[in-house]
């Protein structure tokens, strides 16, 4: 099982019982304030037997992983590699009630730390909507 650790965060890999904490992320209305697409409950039944099935995977085309903190499941995170290139996009969605604790700075810390020196990918990229303030004046440096 993939496990990668920060102060506040832990992602790893899915598990069964993340099952009800993952479905509930489509109730929460916050969350997707500045998401290009909603999840809805035929698509978060849909994916999750892949995010189950995906560490068998080899190779391992994306990496979704549960983002957890001291109280438990607090997310979504993941990097998936753009086929034919050195490449990789990566991402996360965060339950609001855990906004505003650097989980997602942590996140991202993690997810390109992972990307460029296990992956080895070339470039790694992320996209934010320019009205959410959080994510875009983040000045991560890596």
């Amino acid at each position: 099982m993939l496990r990668l650790e920060e102060n506040q965060i832990l992602l790893r890999d899915f598990l069964p019982q993340d099952r009800k904490p993952f479905l509930a992320l489509e109730s929460d209305e916050a969350m997707f304030t500045y998401m290009k697409f909603r999840m809805d409950r035929g698509s978060t039944e849909s994916v999750l037997p892949r995010l189950l099935e995906e560490p068998q995977l080899d190779p391992r085309p994306s990496y979704n992983l549960v983002v957890e903190d001291a109280k438990g499941f607090s997310g979504w995170a993941g990097i998936d590699s753009l086929e034919g290139t050195g490449s990789a996009q990566l991402g996360w969605y965060l339950r609001s009630d855990r906004w505003g604790r650097g989980y997602a700075t942590e996140a991202t810390r993690l997810l390109l730390d992972f990307g460029f020196s296990v992956l080895h990918r070339a470039t790694m990229w992320a996209t934010a909507d320019p009205e959410n303030l959080a994510s875009t004046s983040n000045n991560l440096t890596f």
